[in-house]
């Protein structure tokens, strides 16, 4: 990114310039129970982060949390922050062996995000499932992006309007037709729907 240089550490992302002085650091905390190991990282055409590794039990980053559901061993996780430190997304593949991690992650010009991991028997998330085929462990390769043949020109486009009438209205007015709309106002609060009030 320009003059800079980000790094992944097994418990974060660290931001150096040309000099090797730190400018930015990030941390994921895994509870004293869990496993927190973030293993690569890249950059997004939009200028986000993306950066993958495995958890076990509990993972924070900020205020948000997620955790392995029980009777689920290791998981490979992905997460996402823009160069200001706030997180866009954070997720989990749900692993059926043990040791199921997440290992290796790059991206395309149109903002996909392909990762890659060990699985031992299976693994899966929304519409992605992978089951072994015998051994030990398998490797696998999932996309995250959308499911369309976009460029970065013709990728869907989120935006919004306001109106102020004692309180503030958000209107949805994005480029696609999402199945829900989540808001988060930077101030701890968020609102799901289309047209939402808001006041601050």
């Amino acid at each position: 990114e320009g003059k800079y240089l980000w790094l992944v550490t097994t418990t974060g992302i660290v931001k150096f310039d040309t000099l090797g002085h730190v400018k930015k650091g990030f941390v994921f905390d895994g509870t004293t129970t869990s496993v927190t190991a973030l293993t690569d990282i890249t950059l997004l055409p939009n200028g986000q982060i993306a950066t993958n590794g495995t958890m076990a039990g509990t993972l924070k980053y900020g205020g948000d949390t997620i955790a392995t559901p029980s009777g689920e061993g290791w998981n490979p996780v992905l997460a996402i922050i823009d160069t200001s430190g706030r997180l866009v997304k954070m997720e989990q593949l749900h692993g059926g062996g043990f040791y199921d991690e997440g290992n290796t992650i790059t991206s395309d010009n149109a903002g996909d995000i392909y990762f890659g991991g060990q699985v031992e028997s299976s693994v899966h998330a929304g519409a992605f499932s992978y089951t072994s085929h015998g051994g030990n462990t398998d490797y696998f390769v999932a996309k995250y992006g959308y499911n369309c043949n976009c460029t970065l020109a013709t990728e869907p486009l989120a935006n919004y309007t306001y109106s102020v009438n004692g309180t503030v209205s958000f209107t949805y007015t994005g480029s696609s037709s999402p199945d829900s709309v989540r808001w988060d106002f930077g101030d701890g609060t968020t609102a799901n729907g289309a047209v939402v009030p808001k006041s601050f």
